[in-house]
């Protein structure tokens, strides 16, 4: 398991939320309106984002985990020729 951004924040916050995340992520709450606002957000800057790079590569995957060595994947293999979208 790698430490992603909002792992460590998690963990930063509450050692305890960090502990669930990870082994027993089932058991989050349901975001509120103001959160999924949030996430709701950052879809539509993805959008925007692939429509202004269309030759970029888009990475997506549901682990992080993977997403991380996909996006180093590419990069190895583009030269950062092409902008990596995730």
């Amino acid at each position: 398991m790698r430490l992603s951004k909002s792992r460590f924040t998690a963990g930063l916050q509450c050692h305890k939320r960090l502990y669930l995340q990870v082994h027993q992520p089932e058991l989050a709450a349901e975001p509120d309106e103001s959160t999924q606002a949030r996430f709701d957000q950052g879809i539509e800057v993805g959008r925007f984002a692939r429509g202004l790079f269309p030759e970029g590569v888009l990475v997506e995957d549901d682990d992080a985990d993977i997403r991380v060595g996909l996006v180093r994947q590419v990069y190895r293999e583009n030269c950062h020729k092409r902008p990596t979208l995730s």
